[in-house]
């Protein structure tokens, strides 16, 4: 992979910098996955006692709860004590307290040690992409950060099929020892990582601190909730639409969910090929993807129909959600840079709430169920990739807002 280094990093950064920072994407995806395929075992472990209905459901979202509440507070830290140090006691903390429940009987003090799990992740998930942007400028960053989502959906696949091998062997408690992963990636940001320092070279020279963009993140928040929804549409909601066409057995759904998760990578790769060319381009490519998937997917007569679709919006996704963070960080100056990370990362974390409350609204609106939403949703991501084609034939647009 390229290694250009920006001009504001301080001294060059290398793969050696880049790897550590890009393996914290994995972090919160095994927050929120490894633990998906065990949540019955916790039910049954929890029993009936007051309020059991809704602690399972929070032990398992907590720390995707508190990444959407904290990631904004997370990127103020960042700008006002540094990237590097607030990132490795993050990475450790969420190695150790992610462990806890090898060792917490009592459910109540697990769903604390998920709270304060989701906390570290904030940190992580902020500060990580937020020093790959500080580190690299032009096509390396841009691959950099593209990278964030390339490990990110491998890792939920591993994670998801790991958590149930050792749950199903040993106990979901046993799985939390996964967790622990997260130690070896801390001696590394230690020793290999330094924090830059742009922020230093701007004072000496009198130059004024930058106001925040708030123009800048109110269009690309706005892109990013509606893109965030299209991806956690088909994440979360994809097995209850296998199961309206027949497909009921939970091996069979996590197979063409795997087969389905590999096109995120692929978007990706395909991402690094043609990152050069204009955000409203990209943007009309990805969501003409995903709208034409989404309504073949509510058309699908087949679980294999169904699948094959998916596999096409989970491509356009992996060329989406690398735009649109390269897109944010191209309008964010070093001084508030995690804060705008920050932003980026909490709508980003909103979408999968956003969908879980608009699937079931529009199946209930519609009334032919599950299959009538993905269609709807469909025409919108196409309405959405002509307006970025008209966009893009504008002069101007919202090209001047995405550099």
């Amino acid at each position: 992979m390229s290694t250009a280094p920006s001009s504001l990093a301080g001294r060059p950064a290398g793969l050696a910098q880049g790897l550590p920072l890009v393996a914290q994407a994995a972090l919160p995806t095994v927050g929120a996955m490894l633990l998906v395929p065990l949540a019955p075992a916790i039910a049954a472990e929890i029993g009936p006692r007051p309020g059991a209905q809704y602690l399972t459901p929070l032990i398992l979202t907590a720390p995707s709860i508190c990444i959407a509440l904290f990631s904004i507070l997370a990127g103020v830290l960042g700008d006002r004590v540094g990237r590097r140090w607030p990132l490795i006691v993050a990475v450790t903390v969420y190695g150790l307290i992610g462990m806890a429940p090898l060792v917490l009987k009592d459910f109540a003090h697990v769903l604390a040690s998920r709270v304060v799990l989701g906390l570290c992740e904030a940190v992580i998930i902020t500060l990580s992409a937020t020093m790959l942007a500080d580190y690299y400028d032009g096509k390396a960053r841009d691959r950099w950060l593209a990278s964030i989502s390339t490990v990110a959906s491998l890792s939920a696949v591993v994670f998801l099929v790991l958590g149930g091998q050792i749950g199903a062997q040993y106990g979901w408690r046993a799985a939390s020892a996964v967790y622990g992963l997260a130690l070896l990636i801390a001696p590394a940001m230690l020793l290999l990582t330094w924090e830059p320092s742009p922020h230093r070279q701007a004072a000496a020279a009198g130059e004024a601190k930058p106001r925040f963009p708030w123009a800048h993140m109110a269009v690309t928040g706005a892109v990013t909730l509606v893109g965030s929804v299209f991806f956690y549409t088909i994440a979360i909601q994809q097995g209850i639409a296998l199961a309206a066409l027949g497909v009921t057995d939970p091996a069979q759904i996590g197979k063409l969910a795997a087969i389905a998760s590999l096109a995120n990578p692929l978007g990706t790769l395909v991402f690094w090929r043609i990152a050069q060319r204009s955000t409203p381009t990209l943007l009309a490519i990805a969501f003409a993807l995903l709208g034409g998937a989404f309504m073949a997917m509510g058309r699908a007569e087949s679980g294999a129909a169904f699948t094959l679709a998916a596999f096409g919006g989970l491509f356009g996704a992996g060329l989406l959600l690398p735009t649109l963070i390269t897109w944010t960080m191209r309008g964010l100056p070093f001084a508030v840079r995690a804060r705008g990370t920050g932003v980026w990362q909490t709508m980003f974390a909103a979408g999968q709430f956003v969908s879980g409350l608009l699937v079931p609204f529009l199946s209930r609106a519609l009334g032919d169920g599950i299959l009538s939403a993905f269609f709807v949703i469909g025409v919108v991501g196409l309405t959405l990739a002509l307006t970025a084609v008209v966009l893009r034939l504008q002069s101007g647009g919202l090209e001047q807002v995405a550099q």
